[in-house]
């Protein structure tokens, strides 16, 4: 790929745009490239409701495509996992985010010593039940909340420790007398 690189075109996904902390992508490095036609441009290709995997080095990290990119495409380091029939492409980004599930059978997986990896095959072979298709729409929906409430308590712990800094640096200036 580094061969189609370039300053504009289509955005050019990477591990680094993959984070293990949420399944939103990272777009704050943003790589460009003008993709060859054919099999690889075409196969590569990501579109809505797209759910990657990031499959060496840093195993795991999973990413949902929840709006169109326009032309967007992924590197060999990522798998490319698109949801059909009654699945909601969130749930399952959810799912293989939880280290007690998909993450879970991801590093059990995956192999190699010096560059961990895993094969696509490996993807294929993870196992899950799936709720109904209203189950996976609740599921996702407390899920939202609790991120929601996470998200509000970072906020006002930040608040919090601002008063505090402010606190101690008026306090480092004021000298007791006895």
């Amino acid at each position: 790929w580094a061969k189609y690189y370039a300053d504009d075109g289509a955005l050019f996904l990477r591990i680094t745009n993959l984070d293990h902390n949420t399944i939103d992508l990272d777009l704050s490095s943003m790589q460009f490239v003008r993709p060859p036609r054919g099999a690889e441009g075409e196969r590569t290709r990501v579109q809505v409701g797209d759910i990657l995997i990031s499959i060496t080095a840093d195993v795991g990290m999973i990413g949902l495509i929840r709006a169109d990119l326009g032309d967007a495409y992924i590197n060999q380091h990522i798998c490319l996992a698109r949801p059909k029939g009654e699945h909601l492409p969130e749930f399952l980004a959810y799912f293989l985010a939880s280290p007690a599930s998909g993450l879970g059978q991801l590093t059990a997986m995956q192999r190699g010593a010096t560059k961990v990896g895993l094969t696509l095959h490996d993807i294929r072979s993870l196992e899950f039940s799936l709720p109904t298709i209203r189950e996976q729409g609740e599921i996702v929906r407390r899920v939202g909340d609790l991120f929601a409430l996470a998200d509000a308590i970072e906020v006002r712990y930040r608040v919090v420790m601002a008063r505090v800094e402010k606190i101690r640096s008026q306090g480092s200036g004021v000298r007791s007398q006895v």
